[in-house]
């Protein structure tokens, strides 16, 4: 068989049938390969003759002949460090751009050039370095340009995907210094190159929609656009492309009665759900409307982080409760091990035990746990420096949650003041309030006060300051001499509060004498100085009047059925950024009728004056 197998390769060759050739030289390895492994397989056992034909047959089957189509003339595609070109006549040399050619070698690691040097010197070997890359890149560059026999063309793009414009790599400018008579050429082609195919011609028929709608149509354009007509197989799929390219945004409104049916009654202390639509009354429809949430998926996100994060600092607190420790006399062992055995009780079901899933989520575990340390410690360091006591953690009351509510009995005063946890950096945003865009914090305070006023009713309850504390380990700048009170004084500062203080000067006291922990600083004269977040008594019941009417503009609003996709911008910020329903609600610019909502920014002194000017207009 193998004598008859070479015959018919050598007869094939003389034909200079190449692909047949090249397939009988390999048929006959192919069946000793097989028969090899039915030995290895078998070894001993005796099978019937229809046994053997079914394996010798499934054998058979699934036996592939490799072949590559042979040619005298071929195109080889290929990348410039990998290829290794040979008797090539033409070189086309694509995306010679800056960034590209050299390849950007530069990049992070744990090693300095310094580490680097110090191995070498110890024989150690190392991957290559930036300097040793770009040389790399640079020889293997001379090796492809000087390969062609013929010719050779480089060739780089003018703009990227987004219209960005690019540059040329410095190896253009290389090559028209060494070749003065060379010329570039713009490869924009032939207008009726796209026209071969109907399929292919979609992309002409698009860009000339473009010229029509400026009545810069061609004849050819027309003509395409009847024959498209013409033909039953394209004409639904064209007439789509027609009325999605002159489509306009609809005044996206419900009925009240719809309105009514799917959100019922919005409760005044709903925050995250009024900001919510204040940002985009669309992705409210979505979300509160028709309930719409993103595919649950069996992961570890930075929202899980946060939600564990809460979850212990809120078990934290009930065992520094029930075990009757003190705040301010909690030691670091005692506080350590609340915080080790809080974070256990969430992890060990959080998620269907996803935390244990993997040595990343259970590195995420040691990571939190540092965390969290670092948190207690600064919450505790916050409280020694003051006269407030925590009365309340994860207080609920209509509509929401507020992680931690602290008094200070002073005389026949109550001091509150509110605490928000966040794992982001969140920062309070006087101009966001006005624009209903951070409620959360006043409708928190409200709330808060009430109850108070409930517990002590023959006192004068009083807002003293509202906070976010943003949970996280900062990482400072100190000498190794350095004394490690200084370093932990650092750390303190770097997780200070943000928010707004009552200006009394007695609860100012009463929150951190020193002053080191609050969003404000002093003058020597003792004013204020320029950048604190301090508020007068009266523009605190500002606020709260303000904040009231803002919820029941909205509320109103929700319930009028108003649903458009109208997403705010303030400056840099935008509420399609973070936004999970980005990818379904259609939002675009170019879409007559899209727009951003522009809210202006506004001067602290300004905010206040409009606060003013909308509260007695609502009296």
């Amino acid at each position: 068989m193998q004598e008859k197998l070479k015959i018919q390769e050598l007869e094939f060759a003389g034909r200079k049938d190449k692909a047949m050739e090249k397939e009988y030289a390999q048929i006959y390895g192919i069946v000793m390969r097989l028969l090899d492994k039915m030995v290895e397989i078998l070894g001993d056992e005796k099978v019937s003759a229809r046994e053997y034909q079914q394996l010798l047959e499934a054998g058979l089957t699934e036996a592939k002949v490799a072949l590559i189509p042979p040619s005298s003339d071929q195109v080889l595609v290929g990348d410039m460090e990998r290829t290794r070109l040979k008797e090539i006549k033409v070189l086309f040399f694509l995306g010679v751009n800056e960034g590209n050619i050299p390849k950007d070698s530069s990049r992070g690691g744990l090693l300095t050039q310094m580490d680097r040097e110090f191995f070498q010197e110890e024989k150690i070997e190392l991957a290559p370095d930036a300097r040793e890359l770009l040389g790399q890149s640079r020889f293997y560059l001379y090796l492809n340009l000087t390969k062609p026999q013929d010719f050779l063309y480089l060739s780089y793009s003018q703009a990227n995907a987004k219209g960005e414009g690019l540059s040329a790599a410095y190896l253009v400018g290389t090559i028209q210094k060494l070749f003065p008579a060379l010329r570039l050429r713009c490869g924009q082609g032939s207008s009726l190159e796209g026209l071969q195919r109907p399929s292919g011609s979609l992309d002409y028929f698009l860009e000339g929609l473009q010229e029509y709608e400026y009545g810069q149509e061609t004849k050819v354009w027309r003509e395409l656009y009847r024959w498209y007509q013409k033909d039953e197989s394209y004409r639904p799929q064209v007439n789509r492309l027609v009325e999605a390219f002159f489509s306009e945004n609809p005044q996206d409104r419900i009925s009240k009665a719809v309105a009514k049916a799917l959100y019922g009654e919005v409760s005044p202390y709903g925050a995250t759900r009024l900001e919510q639509y204040a940002a985009c009354a669309f992705a409210h429809f979505l979300r509160y409307g028709l309930q719409v949430t993103e595919r649950v998926q069996y992961e570890f996100s930075g929202m899980d982080l946060g939600n564990v994060m809460h979850k212990a600092l809120e078990i934290f607190a009930r065992k520094v409760r029930d075990q009757r420790l003190s705040w301010g006399e909690l030691s670091r062992e005692d506080r350590e091990r609340l915080v080790s055995e809080s974070l256990q009780e969430v992890t060990e079901d959080y998620g269907n035990t996803i935390l244990h899933s993997c040595a990343r989520n259970e590195y995420l575990i040691r990571r939190t746990q540092r965390v969290l340390n670092r948190t207690a410690w600064a919450l505790q360091e916050q409280l020694r420096r003051g006269d407030f006591q925590p009365e309340g953690f994860e207080v609920a009351f209509e509509g929401g949650r507020i992680d931690r509510v602290d008094i200070c009995e002073d005389e026949n005063k109550v001091y509150v003041k509110v605490m928000d946890y966040k794992t982001g950096n969140v920062s309070f945003d006087l101009v966001a309030l006005y624009h209903g865009l951070q409620l959360q914090l006043m409708v928190y305070l409200d709330a808060a006060l009430l109850v108070e006023q409930k517990k002590y009713p023959d006192r004068e309850v009083i807002p003293a300051a509202i906070f976010y504390y943003n949970i996280k380990d900062p990482m400072i700048k100190a000498s190794i001499e350095e004394d490690i009170g200084k370093v932990e004084q650092k750390i303190l500062r770097e997780l200070k509060v943000n928010g707004l203080v009552q200006s009394d000067p007695r609860g100012i006291e009463h929150l951190d004498v020193t002053m080191e922990t609050l969003p404000l600083t002093k003058n020597k004269d003792g004013s204020f100085r320029k950048g604190s977040s301090v508020a007068s008594l009266h523009q605190f019941g500002l606020l709260s009047d303000y904040v009231k009417g803002k919820i029941q503009n909205l509320r109103r609003e929700i319930l009028e059925g108003n649903a458009q996709a109208a997403p705010y911008q303030m400056d840099k910020k935008e509420a399609c950024t973070y936004c999970p329903y980005r990818g379904i609600c259609g939002f675009d610019q170019k879409i007559p009728g899209f727009f951003y909502r522009r809210l202006k920014n506004l001067e602290e002194k300004e905010v206040w004056e409009k606060l003013e000017e909308e509260v007695k207009s609502w009296v």
